[in-house]
This record gives C-alpha cells, sequence and structure tokens, in this order.
C-alpha cells in the first residue's frame, strides 16, 4: 500500500524562500514499493485511493487541501493554510500501444505517454530517452514537476512550440473522496485513450473540449492532478549559432519569424532559402558603443544521431563567452 507521512508544522515556503506562511499539516505519500506490487497500474491506483483518504480526512475537518510539486513558483500561488501534499515521490509512468487509443485518435501510439503527478522534467526527459522520444518543451530549468509546470504555465522558447501544457492531451483528476470522483478528462474534439484504459485507471470519462481547456492551467482548482497523458516527439538535437547583424535586421526577424531571406548561415541555407530556426534569441547590450550590430542566437533542430560530439565541453568554453566575445568587439 502507498504510504503516507504526515507533519505538523507551523509554517511552509518555497524553494526561493518567497515565504514564509502558516501551515497545519504536509503530507507525503510515496508509492508501494515494486518489489512488493510490480504492477505499475496497481501501484498507480493505489495511489489514487490513497489521496482519496486524505481528501476524506480534510473533508472531514473542513480544512483546505492543496497538492504542490517543487515549489519553484516565485509567489504563494501553491500555498494552502490547512493541509499540502508533496507530489514528488508519486512518479510512475505508462507508455502505449495501439489498442490503448481511442477508435476517432488521429495520435501515434509511441508519442502518448502517461506521467504521474510528481514526475519530475529530469525524470521524464531520461525516460522518454529510453523509447527514443522527447518532449517538446521544458521551461528554462528541469526540476519542477509535471503537474506543477501545466499548473502554473511554464514555458521553453521554440519559436513553434508552445508553453508545457500545450502538448498535454490527457488529464487524470481526483476531484474528491466518493466512488466516482475520479476522472479522466480530455478533449472531444481530440480524443486520445480509449474507454477501455480509462477503466484499468478507475476513472469515469469526460471527453469536453472546454473543460479540458479550463482545467489545463487551473492552478489545482479542478482537483488533484493525478496523471498527465502529453504527446512526446522523436529525440533530436540542437545546433547552435551566435553572430552579430545589423540591428534593423535582427529586429525584423524578431517581428516576422520569416527567415526564408536571412542566409548569413550558408549551412542553414536550403533549396535558395534560409531554414528557420528552432529558436532564436536578440541580446542588446546597452554598454555597446556600436549599436549598428546586434548579437542573436540561432538554434537550429536536427535529426538525432547517436554518435554526435559531446556538448560539454564546447558548453564550458563557449556558451555566453561567445556572446561576450562579440559583443565587446
Amino acid at each position: 500500500m502507498a504510504r503516507t507521512t504526515k507533519l505538523s508544522l507551523d509554517e511552509w515556503d518555497t524553494l526561493h524562500n518567497n515565504g514564509p506562511w502558516d501551515l497545519k499539516f504536509l503530507y507525503k505519500t510515496k508509492l508501494e514499493a515494486s518489489s512488493l506490487m510490480p504492477s505499475s497500474l496497481d501501484r498507480y491506483n493505489d495511489a489514487a485511493q490513497e489521496i482519496q483518504q486524505l481528501l476524506k480526512e480534510t473533508n472531514n475537518q473542513n480544512e483546505g487541501f492543496r497538492a504542490y510539486g517543487s515549489a519553484w513558483s516565485l509567489s504563494h500561488i501553491a500555498h494552502q493554510k490547512d493541509r499540502m501534499h508533496f507530489n514528488a515521490h508519486m512518479n510512475t509512468y505508462f507508455s502505449f500501444k495501439n489498442q490503448d487509443l481511442h477508435h476517432l485518435s488521429n495520435y501515434n501510439a509511441d508519442d502518448i505517454f502517461m506521467f504521474e503527478c510528481g514526475n519530475v522534467i529530469k525524470e521524464i526527459s531520461e525516460k522518454l530517452a529510453g523509447h527514443g522520444k522527447s518532449l517538446k518543451s521544458s521551461g528554462a530549468s528541469n526540476g519542477q514537476t509535471i503537474a506543477g509546470c501545466i499548473s502554473t504555465g511554464v514555458h521553453g522558447s521554440g519559436i513553434k512550440v508552445g508553453s508545457v501544457q500545450d502538448y498535454v492531451v490527457g488529464l487524470n483528476l481526483i476531484i474528491g473522496p466518493n466512488p466516482g470522483d475520479i476522472v479522466y478528462l480530455e478533449r472531444h474534439s481530440k480524443p486520445v485513450l480509449n474507454d477501455v484504459f480509462v477503466q484499468k485507471i478507475r476513472s469515469r470519462v469526460i471527453r469536453n473540449d472546454g473543460l479540458f481547456n479550463a482545467a489545463l492551467v487551473g492552478l489545482g482548482s479542478f482537483g488533484f492532478i493525478h496523471g498527465v497523458v502529453i504527446e512526446s516527439q522523436n529525440l533530436f538535437l540542437l545546433k547552435r549559432y551566435v553572430k552579430s547583424i545589423k540591428k534593423e535586421l535582427a529586429i525584423e526577424l524578431a517581428e516576422s519569424l520569416d527567415f526564408s531571406n536571412f542566409k548569413e548561415i550558408p549551412e542553414e541555407v536550403e533549396n535558395g532559402k534560409g531554414r528557420a530556426p528552432y529558436h532564436y534569441k536578440v541580446f542588446i547590450n546597452q554598454y555597446q558603443k556600436n549599436d549598428a550590430d546586434y548579437i542573436v542566437e540561432l538554434m537550429y533542430k536536427k535529426d538525432f544521431k547517436l554518435n554526435y560530439p559531446d556538448p560539454f565541453p564546447v558548453i564550458k568554453k563557449s556558451i555566453y563567452r561567445d556572446l561576450i566575445q562579440l559583443a565587446v568587439s
């Protein structure tokens, strides 16, 4: 059985020490050991029952309850004065096959995964890499939990990729302590998983675009986010360039995001047109005497290969150092 530690506390704070704020109790739930409960599905459902029991205990005391992950938000948004739950130990996950998908689904089963709420971005990236897959976006750091990322709208910097929640395609919510209070929610216009799998996670299904979109960045107000279903993409590499270009061109590219006439990088020109980068950034140095040029950083997406050079020696020597050298030259 999943085990919950209940701590009596006077206060709680974020990782960045934005508090502290008053708190009565802190819960920490750990999954049953795989040696005692080998099935990931059983451990997942067992944890759901444990959370429902905690919600029942909270309701009986007429108190509030809020879950949190890595506590990285620079505000009190994750705080609840009565009872809080630390999610990071709840970190199993599932991959899928074609027979798990809804008959109207247009998704590729190999791209679909469900991660339990406490999985942090680093864990997810490692697990996906084992399947030859990658997240589409992950923010500037990798210590946030997946539930925290989507609840607060964590975003990356890919030009054509939105925030983390934009590739979430399903949510498993625990909305109360009673039978029927575990819900699997997805869009009716883009169904993903079939009812057979939903029954395996002991949930009732709701397919509704409006409800799904409302719950997606809901800051926990739609219930305890137990599972997050995402669409991944194939592993890829990024090739980085730093260049000094005319100020007017740098701004024009940022405004239009049209790189077809940008041919400053010959190896990124295809059929006479510049390729669109995965990432584009403009650096403005207010102390630079000659502001006719701006420094820009471009990253281009490349197919993954195993024998790529180790990036870390290059990163240690070049990242941001090349920006400084260009800026002061």
